[in-house]
């Protein structure tokens, strides 16, 4: 028996599939693919041409398709312990799904995650975030730092673009239209606004919102620290960027490499 997996550019897919009908008129060999069908298909399309039938094509190498069910991503969020209700799990959950990661990709993500930022945001009596500047560094460390690590691994261009003040989308993409918008939003609420009519004060929506938040952290030029943003409890400023790149890196005091 020989099982053989795809992780082959196009082409290379293509060539193994050609040399292996030569061997399967032999009774003693039996050969199991590990495979995306639809990806392959695509590839032999690719290969050779958009009006090659690539199903039928492949019915010549397949005697019998064993579909696997998909996977339980509650099971494995248990599995890597991320199924509680902390902050930093439930966003990190929403990153996963936000960018479809895959559960090897998935298990990097928060792996990289607890390292950054686990242990400050789990209650640790070791580190003071009293003040509104304090405020803004716990609210960045469950909100803000879980999405730029995501964003590393799976596009570093949109990275750059978010990071520079270029563009806001994954911040919209991961909040806006989810369980966790009001949840996030309020936190940031001023005395003056609500998400909803409320007599004396000010409607906003939580888009709008977030584009305030995503101007504090990322695009705001500050004159200096006596000027910042205040946002409910916390006040972002011009060391607000510098702060949530710094978590990301994994290379802050917040760093804790031996968490399980």
């Amino acid at each position: 028996m020989c099982k053989t997996k795809f992780h082959r550019p196009h082409g290379h897919a293509v060539q193994l599939l050609e040399r292996i009908k030569h061997y399967l008129c032999d009774d003693r060999i039996t050969f199991v693919f590990s495979v995306n069908l639809s990806e392959l298909q695509h590839t032999i399309k690719h290969f050779y041409g958009n009006t090659f039938d690539g199903c039928r094509y492949l019915d010549r190498f397949f005697d019998m398709r064993l579909s696997l069910p998909p996977a339980d991503k509650n099971a494995f969020y248990r599995e890597m312990g991320l199924e509680s209700n902390y902050g930093l799990e439930r966003v990190s959950r929403r990153v996963i799904d936000t960018y479809n990661m895959e559960l090897r990709e998935a298990g990097r993500f928060y792996k990289q995650v607890k390292i950054a930022a686990y242990e400050p945001t789990h209650g640790s009596v070791k580190w003071d975030f009293s003040f509104l500047d304090g405020e803004a560094k716990h609210f960045m460390l469950m909100f803000i730092v879980p999405i730029l690590i995501g964003l590393k691994m799976v596009d570093i261009s949109l990275y750059d673009a978010f990071v520079t003040g270029k563009n806001s989308k994954p911040l919209m993409d991961v909040y806006l239209n989810s369980q966790l918008e009001t949840w996030v939003v309020s936190k940031l609420l001023n005395r003056d606004e609500s998400l909803e009519k409320e007599e004396g004060k000010r409607l906003i929506t939580v888009e709008q919102k977030l584009n305030d938040l995503y101007e504090a952290i990322f695009v705001t030029e500050y004159a200096n620290r006596a000027n910042g943003v205040i946002m409910g409890k916390c006040e972002f400023d011009e060391r607000s960027r510098l702060f949530v790149k710094m978590i990301e890196s994994q290379l802050s005091p917040y760093a804790d490499y031996e968490v399980e």
